[in-house]
């Protein structure tokens, strides 16, 4: 052996050997940890320069980056009446993260529920200011670990557009057998607890053209009434106490028993809920 040879080959191969070490050491995004506080914080948020930032009315992503409590709940007031939705953040950790903090800074105010189709889901989350959806839009989470739970009547889940997807689009399960044709991938986490009557009670949109979201986004609500001039919306979100009861509520009823109608559809209906703005 050359020692000479050796020496040439192993001095050769110590700059590649550094980088594979710091690239080890990397710093990974938004894991499914629930100690820590930003879970769900996109690598696109996380700029600390935010002096040439435009005002767009509400906090940047990366300055709504609290962790949820364990449990909470959020009084969900529409245009057909109120609903409330009871979230455990053991179910799904960065969409809990992330529902919570889009309402506590206001972001779910006069957002239209632009998809509902029959015994399904109906879907909502786009903001009505272009600005904000340009913004929010990128801000995407980590998928959350599946913990077990289907997307069955009544459960609350984000809709998404591929892998690590997920940003403001939020969709509730409403086919009285459960949509467990969406599978592993969407995973939810909360449930409609109240109001019931009035889930059932948001108007029908049926499946949007193509393009529908991306313009929607460019456009605002205005698009939506155009298209839909009977679509309903969400009015507000708002944090409650868990002995609060809402306005028309129908009491204690679990979702399963209160959206079976007396011959329950098959499961299925049109396609996932998506994100991506197609």
């Amino acid at each position: 052996m050359n020692p000479k040879l050796t020496v040439t080959n192993l001095l050769a191969l110590f700059p590649v050997c550094v980088l594979l070490v710091a690239g080890c050491s990397s710093p990974g995004i938004g894991n499914n940890d629930a100690k820590s506080g930003n879970s769900g914080t996109p690598s696109s948020s996380t700029s600390t320069d935010k002096s040439d930032r435009p005002d767009i009315g509400m906090p940047y992503p990366d300055e709504a980056i609290e962790q949820a409590p364990e449990k909470f709940q959020v009084l969900v007031s529409t245009t057909k009446g109120d609903f409330v939705i009871a979230v455990t953040r053991g179910w799904a950790p960065n969409g809990a993260d992330r529902f919570y903090n889009l309402v506590k800074i206001g972001y779910f105010t006069d957002i239209a529920i632009f998809r509902s189709i029959k015994d399904y889901i109906f879907q909502f989350g786009i903001h009505d200011n272009p600005d904000v959806n340009n913004v929010w839009s990128k801000a995407t989470i980590i998928d959350d670990n599946f913990a077990g739970l289907d997307n069955s009547a009544g459960r609350v889940t984000f809709a998404k557009g591929g892998i690590n997807s997920r940003t403001t689009q939020i969709f509730v399960n409403v086919n009285p057998n459960g949509n467990r044709n969406l599978g592993k991938d969407f995973v939810p986490f909360g449930e409609v607890v109240t109001g019931i009557d009035v889930v059932r009670s948001i108007y029908v949109t049926d499946e949007n053209p193509n393009a529908f979201q991306s313009e929607f986004m460019r456009r605002g609500n205005v698009y939506v009434k155009q298209n839909y001039p009977e679509a309903d919306f969400i009015k507000s979100m708002t944090f409650i106490e868990e002995k609060a009861e809402p306005e028309g509520s129908a009491g204690t009823e679990t979702p399963a028993e209160s959206l079976a109608p007396e011959k329950t559809p098959e499961s299925g209906g049109s396609g996932a809920p998506d994100s991506s703005g197609g």
